[in-house]
C-alpha cells in the first residue's frame, strides 16, 4: 500500500468517525459536534494535500496502420466481396425490400383490380406484389 492509498484510507476512516459522532442521540453535546466538524475539516484538508497517485510509465505511441488503396468497385453494386474469400458473392436481398433502392421501409399499398402494387416511400418506385413462399391468393 503506497502513501496515496494510506492517506485516502485515513481520510475515509476520519469521515466514518465523524458520521458516527453526528448520529449519536445527544444533539446538545457541543464537544461531539465540534469534534465531528474538526474531523470533517481535517479530512478535507488531507484530501487536498494528498500526493497524486503513481500512474506508472506512459505508454509508447503506436503509429496508425497505413490506409488501404481505394477500390475501383462502385458502392451500389449487386454483389459484395468478403475479405476472407476471393470470389464475389451475390448480395442478400429481402423479399420485402424495394427492388430499386433496397429499402426495407413500410411500403404504400395500392390495389388495381386483382393485383396489388407496392410503392417505396424512399425512391417512389412501384412494383407488383407477389406472395412469398406458400402464401396464395384465395
Amino acid at each position: 500500500m503506497d502513501d496515496h492509498d494510506r492517506l485516502l484510507n485515513l481520510v475515509a476512516r476520519m469521515l466514518t468517525c465523524a458520521t458516527y459522532i453526528t448520529s449519536l442521540d445527544d444533539p446538545g453535546d457541543l464537544s461531539c459536534r465540534d469534534a465531528a466538524s474538526l474531523l470533517i475539516e481535517a479530512a478535507a484538508a488531507l484530501e487536498r494535500l494528498a500526493p497524486p497517485p503513481d500512474l506508472g510509465k506512459p505508454m509508447d505511441r503506436i503509429e496508425p496502420a497505413p490506409l488501404a488503396a481505394p477500390q475501383s468497385m462502385p458502392l451500389l453494386t449487386n454483389s459484395f466481396t468478403d475479405p476472407g474469400v476471393s470470389a464475389q458473392r451475390e448480395r442478400y436481398r429481402s423479399a420485402h425490400a424495394c427492388p430499386k433502392c433496397d429499402s426495407r421501409a413500410i411500403k404504400t399499398v395500392r390495389r388495381n383490380g386483382q393485383t396489388v402494387n407496392l410503392i417505396c416511400p424512399v425512391c417512389s418506385a412501384s412494383w407488383e406484389w407477389k406472395p412469398v413462399g406458400e402464401a396464395q391468393w384465395i
